[in-house]
């Protein structure tokens, strides 16, 4: 038989009994109590250290650990051994299963850049939870980074080390084999079709002796260049290389090619990517004529003119890039734009020319690129497609100014006023002035491009001015016109004639002179900056002749001249260039007694060699002041350091020499000047600052030299 609860106390009034129970009630509660209270409050220190409290600092470490093939073939294998670590497998260009593999480096510097434990390093989160997270996110971020160098079946990992402090975070890499390129399944749909007029075409090659070649019909390869089957996955390299597929049909008459469809699928037993992707050809069309819009002052015809294709030939988006290029070259638009009409755009236009009613919307120019309105069915013949070009007129007027300073040659000012559309048709006018210690003058230049045919120039210049060195003072004025015309690409061809007159004084009385020459020279010129050219050459070569009169006596003279410089960049960046040049010129038919001294040939000074005086090289008169020459030599060496974006640093080597002779001695009797500069990158081009000393010091000349201008020396 139970008893009841209350009996269990031997108390005999039920009242103090049922206070008794109440209270052991509540000591045997209590103790639960207090041993709970005190467990809640060890809970909580530790939540307090996940979700809260002071910022957590951290390192963090990544690495990739490189499995040999017999794990990275066992998918379940455990995580390989610590004991390879970064660089081990990457001294190795090819891994163990033959397949050419990715460095160390390469991964790790993907990962940094992408990684938001390296990002917000300088950020630490406010708790462990808050670390966690950045680890969590960046194990996806790791795998990403292996699936994009073709580690499909890569891992990675991380480790907390919540002792040290800072807390070090310890990221894997584990890359397992890496996969290649499996069946490239290329196709095109609808079939191409390929015209007549694209089968049976001609070119013709060189400017002084004229070769023709015959042009293949276009090709729809089963491939896509840059992808081969076995070669490593690389999905940039891949991805690229299906995004401009269409590209090459683009230039040889298909100008809506667009990849319609890609696909790609792992093969997972193969450890291979298989690829199918589908080209839509589009209509076969050939470049037509060109529609502005946007003109206001430029003359359409001129821009005419400059059209590199004709009417007729396949399209090409080459072409219309040229074009682009070459209106932007002018300096008078701000914005240009080309695309192709579309069918519809053509229709509309004539409705609008033969009706001049409003009967249907103007189509959008977002949608330039898709292709035209179908055709009603495939024709042989192809479509002649217009080309819109969209124009954005920028000012013609500009007006510029330019110090320069030189220890030789003092002080110099120089002011330019220039229209870029003087009649409406491009033409160019600049008129600059010169104040400074060694000349005061004038110069007017003119320029209309496209004369009479697209790839010609007329140009016409004259001068007026004050010129005082060491060698004479002179005053001159002439007037000279002529023609240059683009002969190949990179190669001009001119021919110049003019008439100048003007006195002179070497130190022994006031002679007067004038003279007629007729330039002719070849110019070649692949530089890709002309104010800081990294890389390329020019090469420029004139024969001049002269007829004049000096001192009384007639004169006849012929003077040749060759300059060439050329320019190399060793590494991809622009961190170092080397930089040469070399030039030399003869006179034949006269001595230099027997032409004005302004017709003489000089060497010395900050575009010559530096660490010289203005003309200070070269043979003297009998006031010990330079003479000039008949011929001359000039070697230019520097090497280009760029130390920042903004600052560089160039040593320099400089030689060269006068002659009286009709040639020059070749790389002899030349005094050399050495020493360095500092460039200041502008977007205009570089500040040039250079110090130079000679190495052969002219008796009376300074021990050094300063020069201060705008652009590279050479």
């Amino acid at each position: 038989m139970r008893r009841p609860f209350l009996s269990l106390f031997p108390f005999s009034d039920t009242r103090l009994s049922a206070v008794f129970c109440l209270v052991f009630l509540l000591l045997v509660s209590g103790c639960s109590l207090f041993s709970r209270a005190a467990g809640t409050q060890q809970a909580q220190e530790n939540e307090d250290a996940l979700f809260a409290g002071d910022p957590v600092p951290y390192s963090v470490t990544f690495r990739v650990i490189r499995q040999n093939k017999r794990q990275a073939s066992d998918s379940t294998s455990a995580p390989a051994d610590d004991s390879r670590r970064k660089g081990e497998a990457g001294k190795n260009d090819v891994a163990a299963d033959g397949v050419p593999d990715v460095s160390d480096d390469e991964i790790l510097s993907l990962m940094r850049s992408n990684s938001m434990l390296e990002q917000l390093k300088a950020q630490p989160p406010d708790s462990l939870l808050g670390l966690e997270r950045r680890a969590r996110s960046d194990r996806d971020v790791a795998l990403k980074v292996l699936h994009s160098f073709g580690f499909y079946d890569g891992r990675a990992r991380y480790r907390l080390d919540r002792e040290s402090s800072p807390v070090k975070v310890v990221f894997d890499l584990i890359p397992g084999m890496r996969y290649t390129v499996g069946t490239l399944n290329i196709t095109y749909d609808p079939a191409p079709v390929i015209p007549d007029a694209f089968r049976n075409r001609t070119f013709t090659t060189g400017f002084l002796w004229k070769e023709e070649h015959k042009l293949p019909p276009p090709s729809f390869p089963s491939r896509i260049r840059g992808l081969e089957e076995g070669m490593p996955v690389s999905a940039g390299t891949i991805l690229d290389a299906v995004e401009n597929w269409p590209t090459r049909f683009r230039n040889y008459g298909y100008p809506f090619a667009r990849v319609s469809s890609s696909r790609y699928f792992l093969d997972k037993e193969h450890r291979s990517l298989n690829i199918q992707a589908k080209l839509e050809p589009g209509p076969a069309a050939t470049m037509g004529s060109v529609r502005f819009s946007g003109l206001e002052s430029v003359g359409e015809e001129y821009l005419r003119r400059l059209v590199p294709w004709k009417p007729g030939m396949p399209w090409s988006d080459r072409m219309l890039e040229r074009y682009r290029t070459s209106l932007l070259e002018t300096g008078l638009f701000r914005s240009v734009d080309l695309r192709p009409l579309r069918l519809d755009e053509l229709e509309y236009t004539a409705r609008e020319n033969s009706s001049h009613e409003t009967t249907a919307s103007s189509p959008s120019p977002d949608s330039a690129l898709l292709p035209p309105a179908s055709p009603s069915s495939p024709s042989d013949a192809p479509l002649e497609l217009p080309v819109a070009v969209d124009l954005g007129e920028m000012a013609f007027r500009t007006v510029g100014a330019s110090l320069r300073y030189s220890t030789d040659k003092g002080m110099g000012v120089q002011g330019s006023w220039e229209h870029r559309n003087f009649f409406g048709n491009g033409e160019k006018l600049t008129i600059a002035g010169t104040v400074a210690e060694d000349e005061q003058g004038v110069k007017l230049d003119f320029k209309k491009p496209a004369f009479l045919r697209a790839d010609q120039n007329l140009l016409a210049g004259g001068y007026a001015g004050r010129k005082v060195t060491d060698a004479y003072t002179a005053r001159e004025a002439s007037i000279s016109a002529g023609l240059e015309r683009k002969l190949a690409p990179f190669w001009w061809g001119s021919a110049r004639g003019g008439f100048v007159q003007g006195e002179i004084d070497e130190g022994y009385g006031t002679e007067e002179y004038d003279y007629a020459f007729m330039e002719f020279g070849i110019r070649r010129d692949t530089r890709n900056n002309p104010m800081n050219p990294t890389r390329g050459s020019r090469l420029v070569l004139t024969l001049t002749p002269y007829e004049g009169r000096y001192m009384s006596e007639a004169f006849s003279a012929f003077m040749p001249r060759v300059d060439f410089s050329t320019y190399y960049r060793p590494f991809r960046s622009d961190w170092l260039v080397l930089a040469a040049r070399v030039a030399a010129g003869g006179m034949f038919g006269a001595r230099s007694t027997e032409i004005p001294a302004t017709l003489r040939y000089y060497v010395g000074g900050g575009g010559s060699v530096r660490g010289y005086a203005y003309q200070a090289i070269g043979p003297r008169n009998s006031r010990n002041d330079p003479a000039g020459g008949t011929s001359f030599q000039e070697v230019n060496l520097e090497m280009r350091f760029k130390v920042t974006e903004h600052i560089g640093i160039v040593p320099f080597l400089d030689g060269g020499m006068v002659y009286e002779s009709a040639q020059p001695d070749w790389g002899r009797d030349m005094d050399w000047g050495a020493g360095i500069g500092l460039r200041y990158f502008t977007p205009v081009g570089p500040l040039r600052l250079d110090f130079g000393v000679p190495l052969d010091k002219i008796s009376g000349e300074k021990n050094y030299q300063i020069y201060i201008s705008l652009g590279q020396s050479f």
